[in-house]
């Protein structure tokens, strides 16, 4: 099992969106698609379909 990855992104607005640009080391494919999850404190999760 590996570590945990601690990195910052920010959220920015694009039109009438906000959106986070993650960075290409995470190896996220274009149109990947993602199940998200907001626990009670705030931490949002997102699991790849």
């Amino acid at each position: 099992m590996g570590g945990i990855m601690l990195d910052l992104l920010k959220a920015t607005k694009q039109g009438e969106r906000i959106v986070i640009i993650f960075p290409k080391k995470l190896a996220i494919k274009e149109n990947q698609e993602f199940y998200y999850y907001k626990n009670k404190e705030g931490i949002i999760s997102f699991i790849p379909k």
